[in-house]
Formats: structure tokens, C-alpha cells, sequence
């Protein structure tokens, strides 16, 4: 689309914004004739996907929010962890995610055997990754049960040379983030060290999508930075964890959406529309792509130069190349797409696909 060249990274040709969409010759007739089944299923599978979320609610958000509140922490923090594993773990399943195709990378294979056995964040340890969808999150959160954290970024134009602060993020409040810009900074914007050490202390892993936006997966965004060169003799005396996660997402198909989210949906309940295309797909199976640095090649926390270690890694480890646009680029394009006049309009008045 002639009207978003501006956001074409002219290094690599790749548009990291625009949503994917199967090649227009592999629309078939019997894609066509396969809707009204899609459909049927979809509404089907959506049903128990919902309950899923709603028990999710209930317990994680609600019954042990309360133990939260009432200082119970010795019982609300196992008993979230175990929750929140098997509500996502079943809306995984639902969705076709009956397995995981996980893969480690190592700079010697002979010790990549090894990997699925030490990859084992501790608290206070951080997990960085890029952002495509909101289904890694899922993951993330069967897995580890972190805290999320978005940057809060200092703009470009700042002469600012101090790091950006973070926001930690709850999964139902960052899924429903998903596709939109970082936050600005707000009470609630604190230091990555101060949210490193409070996640020490609740026994809590971190989980930082430093590109603070997602992606359509075909390369990676700039990383804002949070951890700062000022603090890094801080670090190197804390000493904590640095893992290192890239995922990716199979090209879309006529009969497999695309299941990336780079761009916010207008939908009151901003998943659902995303949500219920995923559940068309056929047949109903959906491949999650995972990749993890072996932690021996992993950087230490009080490396110089800590987030361009960890974007130069994750691109090298998923084989994804770096675009030079970040969240602002990300920002002005969204700003463009949602104008009045012609909003998403691309060459022959065509709409942009959304989530």
C-alpha cells in the first residue's frame, strides 16, 4: 500500500506494522466454501474460551485478589502461580495450541541438551523478548507467571540520557494492551531497578517486551532502553538473571488467519474480533514457535550496552532482521491509519486488515 511506504524500513524492504495477510492468488473457492464450517466451529470453540477467562477472573483477579489485599501472600502467590497455569494452559489448548515447538539455541551444540533443564528463570530474573501477539503471553504466563513490564519511553526529542522507566502489567490489563503504543509515564512508572528488586522480594520473574509495542513478526523493532549504562555498576552488584526469548508465527493462509496482532483492534472488547478469526482456522491447530538462548550465551546483567546485546541476540537466535523503527514510528503510523479523512484507505480505497 502506496499511502504507508513511509513506515517500509529501507534497510530490510519489511513493513513491521501492517497485518499479514495470505497472497491474493492463494484465495481459493475452497477456502470460500469452507467459511460457513469455520463459522459453526468458531462460535463453538469460542464458548468455552470465554468460561476460561471469566474463571481466570474469578479466581487469580478475584478470590486470591482478595488474599492479595488481606497480606495472605504466603497462600495467594502459589496458589495464583497454579491458577493462572491451568486457565492459560486450557485456553492454549482451545485455541489449537496442543503443543509447544520450542527450540534452543546455543553457540555449541554440544550443550543444547542441556538447556531444557537449566532454562529456569529465579525470582528477580528477567525474561526479554519481542512482542507479536498476545498469545506469547499466554505462554509466558503458563510458564512463569511474571510480571509484565512495558517501557514508559522517554521521547526521541528529549536530551535526556537517562533510561526510560517501567510499568508493571497484570496479563488481563497487557492483553488488552496488546497492538497499542507504551504508556506514558504515570504514577505507576517506576525505575527498572526498583521493580527488579520488588520482584526479588515476591519471589516474581520479570517479563520485559522492550520494543513496548508489538510487531507482525517479520522483524524486530527497535528496543527502548530501561536498564541505562548509569546503573550498570548497579547491576553488575544485584546481579540478577538476564534470558533472552524470541517467537515467531507461520505466514497466514486463506484458511489460517494470521495470528500476529500489530495493530489494535476498535472493538469495545479489543481481542474478541482477533480472537474469533483465530478460531476459524482450519484445520484447528495452531503452531507456536519458540526460541530460547541457552543461558551460557546470554548477557550478564552488568554488560555495557545490556538491550543492544539483548536485540542483536534475539534477532540472531529467531533469524529476524532488525527495522529501523520503534514505538514512535509505530505511533505516528497508527495516528495516520486512524485519521478521519480516508482513515486506512490504502491504494484503490482498500482497508487495512486489522486485529
Amino acid at each position: 500500500m502506496e499511502k504507508y511506504s513511509k513506515w517500509r524500513d529501507p534497510g530490510t524492504g519489511i513493513q513491521p506494522f501492517l497485518t499479514p495477510i495470505p497472497p491474493l492468488a492463494e484465495t481459493s473457492v475452497l477456502a470460500k466454501g469452507f467459511t460457513v464450517v469455520r463459522y459453526a466451529l468458531a462460535i463453538l470453540r469460542t464458548i468455552p474460551v470465554l468460561l476460561c477467562s471469566l474463571l481466570y477472573l474469578l479466581t487469580v483477579e478475584g478470590i486470591l485478589g482478595i488474599l492479595k489485599l488481606a497480606q495472605l501472600h504466603h497462600l495467594q502467590r502459589p496458589l495464583a502461580g497454579v491458577f493462572t497455569s491451568i486457565w492459560t494452559r486450557l485456553v492454549l489448548l482451545m485455541l489449537g495450541v496442543f503443543r509447544f515447538d520450542v527450540k534452543y539455541s546455543a553457540s555449541s551444540s554440544r550443550g543444547k541438551s542441556d538447556i531444557k533443564n537449566i532454562w529456569k528463570p529465579k525470582a528477580g530474573d528477567v525474561i526479554v523478548s519481542n512482542w507479536i501477539s498476545w498469545i506469547e503471553l499466554l505462554w509466558l504466563a503458563y510458564r512463569f507467571n511474571p510480571v509484565f513490564l512495558l517501557p514508559t519511553p522517554i521521547p526521541s526529542s528529549s536530551s535526556s540520557s537517562k533510561a526510560s522507566l517501567v510499568q508493571p502489567f497484570s496479563l488481563p490489563s497487557l492483553l488488552l494492551r496488546t497492538g497499542r503504543t507504551p504508556p506514558a509515564p504515570s504514577s505507576s512508572s517506576i525505575t527498572f531497578a526498583e521493580t527488579q528488586k520488588k520482584a526479588k522480594d515476591q519471589g516474581r520473574v520479570l517479563v520485559l517486551l522492550a520494543e513496548g509495542t508489538t510487531t507482525n513478526g517479520r522483524g524486530v523493532a527497535k528496543f527502548v532502553d530501561v536498564f541505562g549504562e548509569d546503573d550498570r555498576v548497579e547491576r553488575g552488584r544485584r546481579r540478577w538473571g538476564v534470558w533472552l526469548a524470541c517467537f515467531r508465527y507461520p505466514t497466514p493462509t486463506p484458511l489460517s488467519p494470521t495470528l500476529t496482532h500489530s495493530l489494535p483492534s476498535p472493538s469495545r472488547i479489543p481481542l474478541l474480533p482477533h480472537l474469533f478469526s483465530i478460531l476459524t482456522s482450519f484445520p484447528p491447530t495452531l503452531p507456536l514457535s519458540i526460541t530460547l538462548l541457552s543461558p551460557a550465551d546470554a548477557p550478564l546483567s552488568s554488560a555495557d550496552n545490556l538491550t543492544e546485546r539483548c536485540i542483536k541476540a534475539i534477532s540472531e537466535m529467531g533469524r529476524l532482521k532488525r527495522v529501523g523503527f520503534g514505538w514512535e514510528d509505530k505511533k505516528a503510523f497508527l495516528e495516520v491509519l486512524n485519521a478521519p479523512s480516508g482513515a486506512g484507505a490504502g491504494k484503490n480505497g482498500g482497508k487495512v486488515k486489522r486485529g
